[in-house]
């Protein structure tokens, strides 16, 4: 039996822009693959890692969105375990940005991750309209 209950407008709005934030994620990640080119194989490598790891974290909280649109739990939990492996990569890119002349960079990636938490916590309060 279906459950005829409407999505609430929030919940709509949230995922759109959780789409079209990620999306911007994406697009600007993979501008950014392309145009660092460093002499270092291993800082090269290490840079690929992290704009890999981010451009694979957005395409999970897209399919989050998606599936939360369609009033899928599995979406929420697909949200947390892709905002976790992105605090992950720039937790890890922090420590490196903020012990070299990064510091601002590094200062600004601190900041990109405060409106993931604001998310989480407006998708934590609408997990009662998500079917199980």
């Amino acid at each position: 039996m279906q459950n005829t209950r409407k999505i609430s407008g929030s919940l709509i709005a949230l995922c759109i822009l959780t789409i079209i934030g990620s999306l911007w994620i994406i697009v600007k990640s993979s501008i950014e693959l392309f145009l660092f080119d460093v002499e270092n194989v291993d800082a090269q490598i290490t840079l690929n890692i992290y704009f890999s790891v981010k451009i694979i974290s957005s395409l999970g909280t897209i399919a989050a969105a998606i599936f939360m649109l369609n009033r899928r739990y599995f979406g929420y939990k697909l949200y947390v375990s892709s905002l976790l492996l992105y605090y992950i990569v720039v937790v890890f890119s922090l420590i490196f940005m903020l012990i070299g002349p990064f510091i601002v960079i590094g200062f600004f990636q601190l900041i990109s991750m405060i409106p993931p938490i604001i998310f989480l916590a407006l998708y934590s309060a609408k997990r009662d309209e998500l079917d199980l």
